[in-house]
């Protein structure tokens, strides 16, 4: 690993590596749990490996940044404004649109981030049990 590599940061970038999903610092927290680092060390070393490439960052609707490790290839993700369960798909629409803007504005794209905003089918189904005791959403 390269210089400034402590043993807390190779392990959240496991942590992160091992994550099907993009990941909030208090999930890398409770995943490194047993070296009982502070939440503000998680974000510091979070914030380290972002700079160095090895991940990036993403704010959904709910103001908390998730982090997932930085690809060769866009990454795309499904984010429940519910229970803010992040889901990541692969399927990239935005290829067209980039050669599109890339001619219009020439510019060059190097990335983007593309992501929908909905309700998971778990908080549909919480809420349409609630729903059917006459509760409401």
């Amino acid at each position: 690993m390269p210089k400034g590599f402590t043993e807390l940061r190779k392990k959240i970038l496991e942590t992160v590596k091992a994550s099907e999903s993009a990941i909030t610092a208090d999930e890398v927290l409770e995943s490194v749990r047993p070296e009982q680092p502070d939440l503000s060390t998680i974000y510091r070393a979070l914030g380290f490996l972002e700079k160095k490439g090895y991940i990036k960052s993403v704010v959904f609707d709910c103001s908390t940044r998730f982090y997932h490790l930085a690809e060769d290839h866009p990454v795309h993700f499904l984010h429940c404004m519910k229970c803010h369960r992040t889901q990541t798909f692969n399927k990239c629409f935005a290829d067209q649109i980039e050669n599109a803007l890339e001619q219009e504005h020439d510019f060059r794209i190097v990335d983007h981030v593309f992501y929908f905003l909905g309700v998971c089918s778990d908080c549909r189904n919480t809420a349409a049990q609630f729903d059917n005791r006459g509760g409401k959403s």
